[in-house]
């Protein structure tokens, strides 16, 4: 009973992922499909600056970039083990950063190129769903 209730959480909390999938458009620091990061999108801003300017802005979206790194990590926990889901942990924390780190660099290129591509992806389920994946064919493999 214990095992598909693990399976019954996580597909659970998949769902509310999904939800909360819905909102990057709303919340996220990417000007290029956010309305509310507008101020990122002028060349006089130093954007760091913006945390004083904004900052409801910006704990809205540092709250909401964690969650996406928090929640698979518990579905992961449920789901497969704790040491991978530690190691997804590690490396979604580390693609957010490099997307805000990104996002204060300020370059044209970045801001066109990859911060909208990785905030899309980020800030969907696409990579709890390839993690689940890529345990549950790295443990058949395994097994044989």
């Amino acid at each position: 009973m214990r095992v598909e209730n693990s399976y019954f959480n996580s597909f659970g909390l998949i769902m509310l992922l999904f939800a909360i999938s819905f909102f990057k458009d709303d919340i996220t620091p990417d000007y290029l499909n956010t309305p509310a990061a507008h101020f990122l999108a002028s060349d006089s801003t130093v954007r760091i600056t913006s945390f004083a300017l904004y900052p409801w802005f910006w704990i809205n979206a540092l709250i909401y970039s964690a969650v996406f790194a928090v929640l698979p990590y518990f579905i992961l926990v449920r789901a497969t083990n704790k040491t991978y889901a530690k190691w997804v942990l590690l490396l979604l924390v580390l693609i957010v950063s490099i997307e805000y780190v990104g996002i204060f660099i300020h370059h044209p290129k970045l801001d066109t190129a990859f911060i909208p591509k990785i905030n899309r992806f980020y800030h969907s389920p696409l990579f709890t769903l390839f993690f689940l994946a890529a345990f549950t064919v790295n443990k058949q493999f395994s097994n044989g």
